[in-house]
């Protein structure tokens, strides 16, 4: 999607987008990298007083901080990818590839891997999930809130894909990876991302797999 893609958009309350430097400004929902100044395309309202800016008080937003494609290097989705929202399912996944990293560099790393594995051997249009958490709990956006992913056959069109980097058939997933999903989730269903009655599952509910792990399902 194309950074000046912001103004053009509106989210499932139909708000109009627009684009700002300071996220803790935008009274609404914030996305990465459709904005050709570097700054967020804000669903909602422009409000930087005191009583919503962070260094007076913490947020209430259960939002978590998510690290968006652009800072993680990604690499652009090869061709247009067709549009969800609100989704109705949420399915939890596994990378499966290791044991979980614990920086932003080190997943960072291994998030561009699997985007590379996704597209080149996979013949995927992108990475897989919607978004994917780290072992100290960051967030990374896959596709985000509002693109169909790769990750559960027959059930993309109207679910989300979360995945935890590591196996869980060997580990548990961390209390700070949990805490992610929870806040991504709460964050989801109070932008309307997802539908009021969601419905989570592990893959291995409607597909023969053990992902997301016996530590995570």
């Amino acid at each position: 999607w194309a950074v000046s893609e912001c103004e053009f958009t509106t989210d499932p309350q139909n708000r109009n987008g627009f684009c700002t430097l300071d996220q803790f400004c935008c009274k609404g929902f914030a996305v990465n990298n459709l904005c050709s100044n570097g700054g967020v395309c804000c669903y909602g309202t422009y409000d930087c007083s005191s009583d919503s800016n962070p260094s007076v008080q913490q947020t209430v937003s259960p939002c978590p901080s998510i690290i968006g494609r652009q800072r993680w290097k990604a690499r652009n989705p090869s061709k247009m990818i067709a549009s969800i929202a609100p989704a109705e399912h949420i399915f939890i996944h596994h990378t499966d590839d290791g044991n979980t990293c614990y920086s932003e560099d080190s997943c960072a790393l291994r998030i561009r891997s699997l985007q590379s594995y996704h597209q080149l051997n996979k013949g995927w249009t992108d990475i897989a999930w919607n978004f994917i958490i780290g072992g100290n709990g960051q967030v990374f956006e896959g596709l985000g809130w509002t693109k169909e992913g790769f990750h559960t056959l027959d059930w993309n069109h109207n679910s989300i894909g979360i995945a935890f980097i590591g196996n869980f058939n060997d580990e548990k997933p961390s209390e700070e990876m949990l805490d992610s999903l929870h806040n991504l989730i709460a964050c989801g269903l109070r932008n309307g991302f997802l539908r009021k009655h969601y419905k989570i599952h592990g893959h291995r509910d409607v597909r023969e797999t053990s992902c997301p792990g016996e530590y995570l399902y």
